[in-house]
């Protein structure tokens, strides 16, 4: 009888902690670009100069010497972005436009807003390609932006 009651309570107790919410989100509302050298392929650092979302008077990124990859905002509430790339390269244009869903996850975790459709408008880029079209986040030792557009020069 003493087991049957360890069992039970041992059961209860763990059931007790199952009711707590998972709120592991993987939605992001932040986008990576990495740049590409067009020639190889490979990952490529270069000058920006400067990295400005039209609309905005923030600068995201200023005189940085060998950038591999940028991190965009994008807000919610709008359907697309224009950012505009001052580089080595020259003045480049990229405007994206994207979809946003809301989804209840529970009402102990709130809800969780999902970024996804990425779809080019304009590239003034030699090129770009779409690695993953929706933003989310990677989870391991250090959560990660995971890669969603390459821009080759």
């Amino acid at each position: 009888m003493r087991k049957l009651v360890q069992i039970l309570c041992t059961t209860f107790l763990f059931l007790i902690g199952c009711n707590d919410p998972d709120c592991i989100r993987l939605a992001s509302t932040t986008m990576r670009i990495g740049f590409y050298d067009i020639t190889t392929g490979d990952a490529s650092a270069i000058r920006v100069n400067l990295l400005q979302i039209v609309g905005s008077d923030s600068i995201l990124v200023q005189d940085v010497a060998a950038a591999k990859s940028v991190l965009l905002p994008l807000n919610p509430s709008d359907t697309s972005i224009t950012a505009v790339f001052d580089t080595e390269f020259g003045i480049d244009t990229l405007i994206l436009s994207y979809t946003t869903v809301t989804r209840l996850i529970s009402e102990e975790c709130g809800a969780e807003i999902s970024i996804g459709n990425l779809r080019k408008v304009r590239n003034d880029f030699d090129s770009i390609r779409f690695e993953n079209r929706s933003l989310q986040v990677t989870l391991g030792e250090a959560n990660t932006i995971t890669e969603n557009v390459k821009i080759f020069n």
